[in-house]
């Protein structure tokens, strides 16, 4: 008895089983991206573990998910995430700056002291901008490599239209 003849193409196959959209992972179909390799790379997702106390004395364990660029390993960020974190973070360094010059030059006599805590609270204020330093890191070379590819483009139209 000899076997039916089936076709064993790959695209045959694909065009079978898969469906003929592709199906985005991604929670909000925004890639995460590599501040190392400088583009949206494609990226793997790994898992951590975190023991979390609960208030009942007990602990519990609460899973996070990174991604991690595929080409170089480094973790990767969300655009959208990194831009949240920093306007949150800038607003709450304004408020307490408001909060410390009310209290430094409103509620006490202006006074080498009160100028001092003043001071002292914009150090820790200047501070307290810098902490996120990934976030910081990922815009600033997503918005370095946008400005470059743009230049190149200007570049190439400009030469393109020379010729």
């Amino acid at each position: 008895m000899s076997q039916p003849d089936l076709p064993c193409n790959a695209d045959w196959v694909f065009t079978q089983f898969m469906p003929e959209v592709m199906v985005d992972l991604t929670e909000d179909g925004e890639e995460p991206w590599c501040s190392s390799c400088l583009a949206f790379t494609d990226y793997r997702r790994k898992w951590q573990s975190l023991q979390r106390a609960d208030l009942d004395g007990g602990t519990y364990t609460e899973n996070t998910e990174d991604p991690h660029c595929a080409v170089c390993g480094s973790r990767m960020f969300r655009l959208s995430d990194c831009r949240k974190l920093l306007w949150f973070v800038r607003l709450l360094v304004f408020l307490l700056m408001c909060l410390a010059s009310l209290v430094c030059f409103y509620l006490f006599p202006p006074t080498q002291v009160s100028f001092l805590c003043w001071m002292l609270c914009l150090l820790v204020a200047w501070g307290g901008v810098r902490i996120p330093i990934n976030a910081r890191r990922a815009l600033s070379t997503y918005r370095s490599c946008q400005a470059n590819r743009r230049a190149l483009n200007a570049r190439n139209q400009i030469e393109k239209d020379l010729k």
